[in-house]
């Protein structure tokens, strides 16, 4: 029981204590209010009937069983299927709106930027 009591939050303990009509001062630490509630009958029977009360077994619900983990995929399809894919929307996209589609990844060999950048940084 008094384990159960040191596990609850300060305002928990102080909401026990005025509600049992313990005077407690404000400037109490929770070790004070602990033994206040432990000390006390009344504090010590509100405190069993809000949170000492065994759970109800038919309101339980039972918990579902976990899915069984499959391997993924190999990483390179995968990686692939999934580039594939956002280039297949970025089409239809652009496609739908009249627009040309915009690579955003230029190709590092042709973008002149990037080679600026690589000589750079292995200068």
């Amino acid at each position: 029981m008094d384990s159960a009591v040191k596990q609850l939050k300060v305002p928990e303990l102080r909401r026990i204590l005025a509600d049992a009509g313990v005077a407690a001062s404000p400037r109490a630490k929770k070790d004070a209010l602990v033994n206040a509630v432990i000390n006390d009958k009344n504090a010590l029977e509100l405190f069993s009937t809000r949170h000492c009360q065994p759970p109800d077994p038919t309101t339980v619900p039972d918990a579902p069983a976990p899915a069984p983990l499959t391997p993924p995929a190999s990483t390179a399809q995968s990686v692939e299927n999934t580039a594939d894919s956002e280039l297949d929307k970025r089409k239809a996209r652009a496609a739908r709106f009249g627009i040309p589609l915009v690579n955003p990844f230029p190709d590092v060999s042709t973008c002149f930027l990037c080679l600026c950048l690589v000589s750079l940084t292995f200068v």
